[in-house]
């Protein structure tokens, strides 16, 4: 009888990804505030930033507060980039704040090409 070892680490597109940023996201609730959701990958999961305002001193909020479930692991072949995607949609659709920008996030050449993004 033989045992398998299960595979609990991330992957975009079958590649293992190491520790990193993946999306910082401006968002606004329907009367002007402003918040900032950042998305990292860390000790191979998943971790969302939630917090008040578009600069690093804002107050943190619980994600909750965005009143959406945020995806956690990545589809079977899904890319990084369309993993981000689905977070932007998952909150554009479901949640009370939308997505109002996609600060530019840089990737470094040893996990993957440049990756950036742009207006949403």
């Amino acid at each position: 009888m033989t045992t398998q070892i299960k595979d609990n680490n991330i992957r975009f597109n079958n590649n293992i990804m190491e520790n990193r940023k993946l999306c910082h996201l401006h968002l606004e609730d329907y009367i002007g505030n402003k918040y900032t959701l950042i998305c990292r990958l860390k000790d191979e999961s998943i971790n969302y930033v939630f917090y008040s305002g578009w600069s690093s001193s804002g107050m943190p909020n619980a994600l909750s507060n965005l009143q959406c479930t945020l995806p956690v692991y990545p589809d079977s072949n899904e890319t990084e980039e369309m993993f981000v995607d689905r977070i932007v949609d998952t909150i554009n659709d479901n949640s009370v704040k939308k997505v109002v920008k996609a600060v530019p996030v840089k990737v470094d050449e040893k996990n993957s090409a440049t990756f950036s993004r742009g207006q949403v």
